[in-house]
């Protein structure tokens, strides 16, 4: 019926006042803005991932939670060009990262294509910061054996110079332990840099700092 507004041929107008002559015009022009914002999405998207090709040096986050919405803010406050990984498309955090100027990959960030189509042989920094401890020592795995394989290929001295640093974020007490003990089984010569945090512990010890 509201389509049917245009020609008038709805059935319910008894007689049409200035209003609805208003609504005739209006209902076609909203309708090609709508079109006209979806090709727009669609195409910054897509070349927001043509650029990504390109980008050196970056910030990868695996994880829309809100530690990773806080990091992505405080990298793109301090000039960063920032990545996301995220798996629920629906996301509500989604669109304003996007509008931050942050690409968003939807996926699962432990798919080593989809960390290597997030450009992580060139960034400088890999945070995993999903709510599944598993998954994010397995993004810094990941990470490891790309950035091992590339390094015994046609890794350059000017990435060796900057390695990747790869923050991971565990809740688990013993993970954490386990995880620090082994470092992932690190090899000396590979540009690749670990690094472990828990946002609870670390709160808990500032707080006892700050407050006594």
């Amino acid at each position: 019926r509201v389509v049917q507004l245009i020609s008038m041929d709805s059935g319910d107008v008894d007689g049409a006042g200035w209003q609805l002559n208003i609504a005739r015009f209006l209902i076609p022009v909203l309708a090609l803005w709508t079109a006209i914002r979806a090709l727009l999405s669609v195409f910054r998207d897509y070349w927001q991932l043509v650029l990504l090709r390109f980008w050196r040096h970056h910030v990868v986050i695996c994880g829309l939670s809100r530690k990773g919405w806080l990091l992505a803010q405080g990298f793109v406050a301090r000039g960063d060009r920032v990545v996301v990984i995220e798996a629920n498309e629906a996301h509500d955090l989604i669109r304003p990262c996007r509008e931050h100027g942050i690409v968003v990959l939807i996926g699962a960030a432990t798919d080593p294509d989809l960390l290597r189509r997030a450009g992580i042989v060139r960034a400088h920094h890999l945070v995993a910061v999903t709510d599944d401890d598993g998954a994010n020592v397995e993004i810094a795995v990941r990470a490891q054996d790309l950035i091992k394989t590339l390094s015994g290929k046609r890794y350059t001295s000017a990435y060796q110079r900057t390695p990747l640093t790869c923050t991971v974020h565990l809740v688990d007490p013993q993970l954490y332990q386990l995880v620090r003990t082994r470092e992932l089984t690190l090899e000396a010569g590979i540009p690749f840099r670990l690094e472990l945090f828990n946002v609870f512990d670390r709160g808990a010890r500032l707080l006892w700092n700050e407050f006594g």
